[in-house]
C-alpha cells in the first residue's frame, strides 16, 4: 500500500510540473544516478532504489509529454494547412495581377502603336501638302524671277551706258589706292638728317606713344635740304593700326622731344585742300576768340569754353 501511495505522490508531482521535458529528464537522471541521457539503459532500472512508483510516474509523464506534443503537432499541422491555403490564395491573386498587368501593358502598347500610326499618316499628309505647295511656289518664283530679269535686262540695256575695260581698270586702280591709303598715315615735322635710318626713327616715335607696329617709311619730296624736314609717309599692316596711332598722337604735345611733330591721315588731294581751308579758318577763330578753345573735328571747327 505504501508503494501505491508513493506512486500517487510521484504522479501528483509530475502533474504539477509545466510539462517541460528537460526538467523531467533532469529529475529522472538524478533519481537513477545518471549524468547524461546516453547513460540511461534498461539495466539502470533494475537496480535499487528504483521503485515501480517512479517508473509509473515516469511513464505517465512520458505519455503526457507525447500527448502534448501530438496536440502541438496537430495544431501546427492546422496552422501550416491554413498558411498553405492562404499562400495558394496569394499566389492566385498574384498571378491574376500579373495577367491584368500584362493585358494593361498590351493595351497600352496597342494604343501607342495606334497613335504612332496616326502621327505617321499626319506627317505623310503634311509632307505631301508641303511638296505640292513647294512645287507651286517654286514655279511661281521661277516665273516671276524670269519676268523680272527680262524686264530688268531691258531697262539696263536701254538706260545703262556700256562699261569698257578701261573703266574697270580705273575703278580697280582707285580701289587699290584707297585701300593703300587706309593703311597709311603722314608724319609732319619729324627732324630729317643726312643718311638717317628713317624706319628706326619712326619706330622710336611710335614707341613714345605706346605702339610698336611693323612699318615701312619713306620721305616725300625731291631731295634732302639742310634745315627742312620733308613729310614722312608710313605704311602699316592694317587700317586698325592707323586708327590706334592717330588716337594716341595727341600724346606728342606733352613730349619735349616731339612737341612739334604731327601725325595725320594719308588724305587725298581734295581732302588736303579741305584740310588747309579748315586750318586757316581755325587760326582766324583762335585770333578772334582767344579766350575759348577751338579745334577741328571731322572737318568741322568746334568751339567750347575753356
Amino acid at each position: 500500500m505504501g508503494n501505491y501511495d508513493e506512486m500517487l505522490d510521484t504522479l501528483e508531482q509530475f502533474d504539477a510540473t509545466d510539462g517541460d521535458i528537460s526538467e523531467f529528464l533532469n529529475t529522472m537522471r538524478k533519481q537513477i544516478g545518471c549524468a547524461h541521457n546516453d547513460d540511461i539503459t534498461p539495466s539502470v532500472f533494475s537496480k535499487p532504489p528504483i521503485l515501480k512508483s517512479y517508473l509509473c510516474g515516469w511513464l505517465a509523464k512520458s505519455c503526457r509529454f507525447l500527448y502534448n506534443q501530438k496536440s502541438n503537432v496537430d495544431a501546427l499541422r492546422i496552422n501550416i494547412s491554413q498558411l498553405i491555403s492562404e499562400n495558394e490564395k496569394l499566389v492566385g491573386e498574384n498571378e491574376e495581377l500579373k495577367r491584368e498587368k500584362i493585358q494593361l501593358q498590351a493595351s497600352t502598347i496597342k494604343a501607342q502603336e495606334s497613335v504612332i500610326k496616326l502621327q505617321d499618316e499626319l506627317l505623310k499628309c503634311k509632307a505631301d501638302k508641303l511638296t505640292r505647295l513647294s512645287s507651286v511656289v517654286e514655279r511661281a518664283v521661277q516665273q516671276t524671277v524670269k519676268t523680272e530679269i527680262q524686264t530688268y535686262s531691258q531697262v539696263v540695256d536701254k538706260n545703262t551706258p556700256k562699261i569698257t575695260v578701261t573703266d574697270v581698270k580705273t575703278a580697280l586702280k582707285e580701289a587699290a589706292v584707297e585701300e593703300d591709303r587706309s593703311r597709311s598715315l603722314m608724319i609732319f615735322g619729324l627732324e630729317e638728317e643726312q643718311g638717317e635710318q628713317l624706319s628706326e626713327k619712326v619706330g622710336t616715335l611710335f614707341q613714345h606713344i605706346g605702339e610698336k607696329p611693323r612699318q615701312e617709311s619713306v620721305r616725300l619730296g625731291w631731295k634732302f635740304e639742310e634745315g627742312k624736314h620733308r613729310p614722312v609717309k608710313v605704311k602699316l599692316p592694317t587700317a586698325d593700326h592707323v586708327q590706334r596711332i592717330l588716337k594716341q598722337a595727341k600724346l606728342l604735345k606733352q613730349s619735349s622731344s616731339y612737341s612739334s611733330v604731327f601725325i595725320a591721315p594719308d588724305r587725298t588731294p581734295s581732302e588736303r585742300e579741305d584740310r588747309r581751308g579748315a586750318v586757316a579758318a581755325l587760326r582766324k577763330k583762335i585770333l578772334d576768340e582767344p579766350a575759348r578753345r577751338h579745334y577741328i573735328q571731322k572737318g568741322v571747327i568746334v568751339t567750347s569754353d575753356v
